[in-house]
């Protein structure tokens, strides 16, 4: 089966896709338009989480996988290391935030990726 293009909407159900609900087409303008209210989730529920997380660009979305994008905070940072989302019990909570408030089943893969 053929994955939709980054930003490409993949149907997940029957309802208004603009809405950026659960029934909606995943897209990434869907997705950056309930960010701020997943990030706020995250916070709720995993404050380190939201650390790793609240400055990541949303990259792309090619189901299941949302792409984050670290790059700008490697830029800032030469020749440090940091694990940039690279933690499995922070992933979890992402997609947990991300699935509480969308409905959305997805995985998190960031850019750059963890060493």
């Amino acid at each position: 089966m053929n994955q939709p293009a980054v930003g490409e909407p993949a149907p997940i159900g029957g309802d208004d896709p603009a809405s950026g609900l659960p029934g909606a087409e995943i897209t990434l303008a869907a997705l950056k338009a309930n960010w701020t209210t997943v990030l706020d989730e995250l916070e709720r529920t995993s404050r380190t989480a939201w650390l790793v997380y609240h400055d990541a660009r949303l990259a792309g979305v090619a189901l299941p996988v949302v792409t984050l994008d670290f790059s700008d905070q490697v830029r800032f940072a030469p020749g440090v290391s940091f694990p940039l989302g690279g933690r499995r019990d922070h992933r979890a909570a992402l997609v947990a935030a991300i699935a509480a408030v969308t409905g959305w089943q997805v995985e998190v893969r960031t850019i750059p990726e963890p060493a």
